[in-house]
């Protein structure tokens, strides 16, 4: 996967910039604003790609059929490096913030919806709400700049997998449905 995007971000960070602005994205890159507007509609776009190329760096096991060490996975590099995102995140306004959102959840239900196709599949209700979920666990800390236990994620994430494998909540004892 491209990470030019997070090089560049990953200098401005340790530069200590306060924002990436277009001007500074170019300069650095020694391309005009009409190169950025071809391959960009604005920084929103890097950033979405920099969380997006990381999460699915994270989630490659989802196609082994190990959604679980995915989840951990992308939870582990999302914890590793949460000061960098957080900064990315703290960039956007609210709109430009829920746009990045939006996005992030239809990808993770394309690999929840590819994965559960292989078990007992995933109904459209259930499968946007344990994207939904997974997506605020796993950017907790980004959203909210929150210093939650590792492991208190991770295991809250475990209780989505049963969802994604095809088994019902905790209180019927997990049953496979059908």
């Amino acid at each position: 996967m491209r990470n030019r995007e997070k090089e560049i971000a990953l200098e401005f960070w340790q530069m200590g910039k306060v924002r990436i602005t277009v001007s500074d994205y170019c300069k650095s890159q020694k391309i005009g604003r009409n190169s950025f507007y071809s391959m960009y509609n604005s920084i929103t776009d890097i950033i979405y790609l920099i969380l997006r190329n990381d999460m699915m760096i994270g989630m490659s096991h989802a196609d082994n059929g190990l959604i679980d060490r995915a989840l951990e996975n992308c939870l582990r590099m999302l914890y590793k490096n949460h000061q960098f995102y957080l900064w990315l995140y703290n960039q956007r306004k609210h709109s430009e913030r829920l746009i990045i959102k939006h996005r992030l959840i239809k990808d993770l239900k394309e690999i929840i919806h590819r994965f559960a196709m292989d078990n007992d599949g995933i109904s459209t209700v259930e499968l946007n709400r344990v994207a939904e979920e997974i997506y605020e666990k796993l950017f907790c800390q980004v959203i909210h700049g929150c210093d939650r236990d590792f492991l208190e994620i991770s295991n809250e994430l475990k209780r989505h997998v049963l969802a994604i494998k095809g088994l019902r909540c905790p209180c019927v004892g997990y049953q496979k449905r059908g």
